[in-house]
C-alpha cells in the first residue's frame, strides 16, 4: 500500500511511502502528533511504540526501504521539574485524543499534567545525562534498554544500525536527546526515532509539530 508522507523532520516529501507488502497492517498519519493520534485511533488503530519500529526495522529494511525514515511513536517521557525523568511504554495520556484541544497550553512542547499524574504513570524513572552544550544530548543504555522491552531486540537492532551506518562510532549513532526541563509543572512528550542511515537517534517530540509521522497498526 502507498501512502503520501511527511517527514520526521518537517520537510514535505511528494514521494509516497511503503510500509506493507501485501495488505494494509500499516499505515501512516502524517501532521501535528497530537492531531493525528486523533484520528490514527478513531480509525481503530494502535499507534507503533518504539520497539514495534525497531522490530519492523530488522524485519523490513531491505525489502522496504521506507521504514528506514523517521517515525513518531506511542512511547512517552514524562518530565518533572525536579529533574526526574520516567520512561513510558505505550502512553494511555497519548492516546487520549483530548488533549488535541490544548495545544495551546503546551509547555516545551508537552502536555502538562498533575503532579499525582505523574506518579501515577506507569513507567520506568532514569537519570538524566547532561552533555556540554545546550540540551542533554547522551547516549543512553537505559533508557534504550527500556523502550526496546526485549535484551535480543536491542542487540540485535544495534548490530543493524552499527552496519547501516558503516560501523560509525560517534555521538549520533543510538543517541537520545531528552529535551528540556519543564519549569512549573510535569509534562508528557512523545518518543520519536530518527532515521537507520542517520544513527536512529531517539529524541522527545513536540505534540505541536506539525512534521511528525505516526504510523498506525491495524488492530485485530
Amino acid at each position: 500500500m502507498w501512502l503520501s508522507f511527511t517527514c520526521g523532520n518537517g520537510g514535505k516529501h511528494n514521494m509516497p511511502l511503503e510500509l506493507n507488502q501485501t495488505r494494509s497492517r500499516y499505515m501512516s498519519f502524517s501532521g501535528c502528533y497530537a492531531t493525528q493520534m486523533g484520528i490514527l485511533t478513531a480509525r481503530g488503530r494502535s499507534p507503533l511504540s518504539v520497539a514495534d519500529i525497531m522490530a519492523a526495522r530488522l524485519r523490513y529494511h531491505a525489502s522496504i526501504p521506507d521504514w528506514c525514515l523517521s517515525f513518531n511513536t506511542g512511547d512517552a517521557v514524562a518530565y518533572h521539574p525536579d529533574g526526574r525523568m520516567k520512561i513510558i511504554c505505550g502512553s494511555r495520556q497519548l492516546r487520549d485524543a483530548s488533549f488535541r484541544n490544548i495545544l495551546n497550553g503546551l509547555e516545551c512542547g508537552g502536555l502538562p499534567i498533575q503532579e499525582e499524574a505523574y506518579e501515577r504513570a506507569e513507567g520506568v524513572e532514569v537519570s538524566w545525562y547532561r552533555s556540554e552544550g545546550s540540551g542533554k544530548d547522551c547516549v543512553s543504555e537505559d533508557i534504550w534498554r527500556v523502550l526496546a522491552r526485549d535484551e535480543s531486540l536491542l542487540n540485535d537492532y544495534r548490530e543493524l544500525v552499527l552496519d547501516r551506518t558503516k560501523g560509525r562510532m560517534d555521538r549520533s549513532v543510538m543517541a537520545v536527546n531528552t529535551g528540556d526541563t519543564p519549569e512549573s509543572a510535569p509534562i508528557i512528550k512523545p518518543w520519536r526515532i530518527c532515521g537507520l542511515l542517520t544513527g536512529s537517534r531517539i529524541s522527545s517530540s513536540s505534540l505541536d509539530n506539525p512534521g511528525c509521522c505516526l504510523v498506525g497498526l491495524q488492530e485485530s
